[in-house]
């Protein structure tokens, strides 16, 4: 028996090793060199959302529900890839302000974009983002709204002190999104009726617990 095993070939260290190989039509090819790396794929940048045009408009505001959800309007990052952006960062006295690159602008609508500054020891931080569209050029409706954030919002009272032309002039429904960390996200939208109500601001706003 022992001789038996003894005489069985051992396996010898100057086999070749044999690689499977796909190229970048599919075609498979057997060789016995490593397969060529594959080259890193290319950034794309993120497709910029043109709101006049009414098919593009759902996912704008599902851009900015992304955002909402989050419930961290102070996470720039994840602001900028949410709303498929690329963010110029400037600091200032007040706080940083992000700006839209010019290749990833909105058309049809003005960005803002704030991390506040506490002024003082315990002062609080809040965070703003907002885009207002221009209604002479784009014209979001309640229901596209509704359609895209859902219908769990409320009304927003102007309050007495407000002129008596805002309630009829201006509609703002409000969505809270809770936060574990910070305060929760509030992204209210604002209509104003030119000939029939159209979306004149989005905004998020956050204020630090």
């Amino acid at each position: 028996m022992l001789a038996a095993v003894a005489a069985l070939p051992l396996p010898t260290a100057t086999a070749q090793q044999i690689y499977r190989c796909v190229d970048a039509r599919g075609r498979v090819t057997l060789t016995d060199q490593p397969c060529p790396k594959k080259p890193a794929p290319k950034a794309v940048a993120p497709a910029p959302l043109d709101v006049t045009d009414a098919r593009a408009q759902p996912a704008f505001l599902g851009r900015i529900l992304a955002v909402a959800r989050n419930a961290n309007l102070a996470d720039a990052e994840f602001v900028e890839k949410a709303l498929a952006v690329r963010l110029v960062r400037t600091p200032g006295d007040l706080g940083d302000r992000y700006a839209l690159t010019p290749a990833s602008a909105y058309a049809a609508t003005e960005f803002s974009y704030l991390v506040d500054k506490p002024q003082a020891a315990g002062e609080k931080m809040r965070w703003t983002l907002a885009f207002r569209v221009d209604q002479e050029r784009a014209c979001i409706r309640p229901d596209v709204v509704t359609g895209a954030l859902g219908e769990s919002y409320h009304e927003f009272d102007f309050g007495p002190t407000a002129r008596p032309d805002v309630g009829a002039r201006l509609r703002r429904i409000v969505y809270v999104f809770p936060a574990v960390e910070r305060g929760p996200l509030v992204l209210a939208v604002t209509f104003e009726r030119r000939r029939e109500f159209c979306v004149d601001l989005v905004g998020l706003e956050q204020l630090e617990r």
